[in-house]
């Protein structure tokens, strides 16, 4: 869908009564038609797993709907416990950032559609109460992504206990009970929340080189939202419009 700054640098730029009628229907039929819904709810088809679980937190409850806290001691919300290894400035090794990221621990959770579909919008709900406050039981360190043409895409990363947004202008939020990204519409069939270290960590021991941590993550629910139907003659109308800014 085109950006709306693009449109009226459009606007500005056509002369013409024929012209700017043209553009007006078009955009109109560039809309989003049909009703916005949350794809990642298992009454609609979608499934949950993760990397590991404790027995009586599974990743099913991420996709029941319920988005409050107040049930996690009832079994309510995804929970994992990791050792992750944290190394010291300077003792880095050579492969890549993500694989050494990965590789030295972390704990996720997956959301899978039955089919893909066109979202726009991820909301993570982590353990958030007046027994179980975010800044001792939230997350610290994260990368937020969907699948999108063969790959996972990191939509925003947590860093140091706040949101980094790299798909928006958003800059940095502190990682609070609910996380809201939005981006540019992406086809897809899964998303996933990759916790590398939470609030609810220990040192449990340390060499010259690093340091062993033992993290919990806690996940109460994932959202995955965007319409229901999708015009077929928007993508038509796309297509005009990329003609039409060629003339």
């Amino acid at each position: 869908m085109k950006n709306l700054f693009l449109f009226l640098l459009i606007v500005i730029g056509l002369s013409g009564t024929g012209c700017l009628t043209q553009l007006t229907q078009l955009t109109q039929n560039l809309a989003p038609s049909g009703e916005f819904v949350n794809y990642a709810l298992a009454k609609n088809g979608a499934t949950a797993v993760a990397s590991g679980s404790t027995p009586d937190h599974e990743p099913g409850t991420v996709i029941n709907g319920i988005t409050s806290s107040k049930d996690w001691d009832k079994g309510e919300g995804w929970e994992m416990s990791f050792q992750r290894e944290h190394m010291r400035a300077g003792m880095m090794r050579y492969e890549s950032r993500m694989t050494r990221k990965e590789q030295r621990g972390g704990a996720w959770v997956e959301v899978r559609l039955p089919e893909p579909k066109r979202v726009n919008r991820m909301v993570i709900y982590t353990l958030d109460s007046q027994k179980y406050p975010v800044s001792k039981y939230g997350i610290y360190e994260a990368n937020l992504q969907v699948w999108d043409d063969g790959s996972w895409k990191t939509i925003a990363r947590v860093k140091n206990g706040k949101v980094e947004y790299l798909t928006t202008t958003a800059g940095r939020t502190v990682a609070k009970g609910r996380i809201v990204l939005r981006f540019q519409p992406i086809l897809t069939n899964m998303a996933r929340v990759m916790v590398f270290r939470s609030n609810d960590r220990k040192v449990t021991d340390k060499t010259y080189s690093s340091t062993v941590e033992q993290n919990t993550a806690r996940i109460i629910e994932v959202e995955l939202t965007g319409y229901d139907t999708i015009d077929p003659a928007e993508n038509k109308a796309e297509s005009e419009l990329d003609n039409l800014l060629k003339q």
